[in-house]
């Protein structure tokens, strides 16, 4: 995988040595980037986790010096990675959106494109389309082939309109992957989470519309406290294996829009270490699809929040993220240095009203401290 890009890890490398840092911590730095992944090839490329870009590529090798300089080399924060939501519409109403946070809108096709100018001189590779349901756009294709030179993109969907033919208009343009919301394996209970009939139906069709075009093709499930058990995710894996997917990505709820209110979802300690514990299963049960849990991401390098990701709002506020609806500006209407400043300030981001402090420390302490925690449950996982 390292061997045609050797020359430019080794030069961080060595740019990582004259900051005063030992070498052996540099080789740590990428071995814990890529330990408990499964690495694949898809279209001639190499994946780590889709909240990377493929490598190799020039996408892949600024995201890589961006997370180097945030964790060691930087002063700055240095995000490689925006949320952009086009659009407040959809068909749908689930629980646990976070969108109803912030401002509802849509944003033109000329919004878009001055927006993502912007994002390329922020050092940006990687663009999430979101929304609400951004598929309600019409002109997705041509922006995307505008500025397919310049970024990774990914579009983030219930796959509600999804065709064939809008999918290959799509991955001509230079799509890289489809994120398909899908949380259970029971039609009936999805159903009545997205509050539609079809909505169960729909991504299913969506999914497999992607696999046929060829577009990598990636399950976002929201996992609540009831199914944060090992016997649910063993049953719903398989079944997305059975689809086929390339990826499933496990998000937990966070208390944002209408979970504001619902606190009883939120996860302690326990259901937590569960989809952090999936991330290490499943990167060696082949029974299994490839696994990104958030959580485990985040028990590696903290939260992403404001540097390595930011969040961009149907009107156009840029956030440090999806979950945190104090904005740092408006990047079609204030100054856009004035912005960047703004950014540079946040630091490392500390989740403070939604996402409790303590929380960070149990994922990231309490799971070095004890990982037989949930051995006994996982064991039999393991087993199969």
């Amino acid at each position: 995988m390292l061997l045609r890009d050797f020359p430019f890890f080794l030069s961080q490398g060595f740019k990582f040595r004259k900051k005063g840092f030992a070498f052996n911590k540099y080789i740590k730095f990428i071995m814990d980037g890529t330990r408990n992944h499964r690495i694949i090839m898809y279209e001639g490329k190499f994946l780590i986790y889709s909240f990377l870009p493929f490598l190799p590529s020039l996408q892949f090798k600024k995201a890589f010096i961006n997370l180097i300089e945030n964790f060691y080399l930087g002063s700055t924060p240095k995000p490689y990675l925006a949320m952009l939501s086009i659009t407040s519409k959809c068909p749908f109403n689930c629980f646990y959106c976070s969108s109803k946070a912030f401002h509802e809108g849509e944003l033109k096709r000329k919004e878009v494109v001055e927006i993502l100018k912007k994002l390329k001189k922020m050092q940006i590779t990687m663009i999430s389309l979101t929304g609400g349901e951004p598929l309600l756009v019409d002109y997705l294709p041509d922006v995307i082939k505008q500025f397919s030179k310049d970024f990774v993109f990914q579009i983030l969907t219930s796959g509600y309109s999804l065709d064939e033919h809008y999918a290959r208009d799509l991955k001509k343009a230079g799509l890289s992957g489809f994120g398909f919301s899908l949380d259970t394996f029971n039609s009936e209970e999805f159903n009545r989470i997205r509050g539609g009939k079809l909505a169960f139906e729909k991504a299913l069709e969506a999914i497999e519309i992607s696999k046929r075009t060829g577009i990598y093709t990636m399950v976002n499930a929201v996992i609540t406290k009831d199914k944060a058990n090992f016997e649910f995710l063993d049953r719903f894996l398989k079944f997305l294996k059975n689809l086929e997917v390339d990826e499933v990505r496990f998000l937990e709820p966070l208390p944002c829009g209408e979970l504001t209110h619902r606190p009883v979802e939120l996860f302690d300690p326990e259901h937590l270490k569960i989809l952090i514990e999936i991330q290490r299963i499943a990167c060696r049960n082949r029974a299994y699809p490839k696994v990104t849990s958030l959580p485990y991401i985040e028990s590696l390098w903290g939260c992403g929040a404001g540097n390595q990701h930011v969040y961009i709002d149907p009107q156009g506020f840029l956030h440090p993220c999806n979950f945190y609806a104090s904005s740092l500006g408006n990047i079609l209407r204030d100054d856009f240095d004035k912005i960047v400043q703004n950014l540079n300030k946040l630091g490392k981001f500390e989740k403070n009203f939604l996402c409790k402090k303590e929380r960070r420390i149990y994922e990231k302490e309490l799971y070095i401290r004890d990982r037989s925690l949930c051995a006994s449950e996982s064991d039999k996982i393991r087993k199969n």
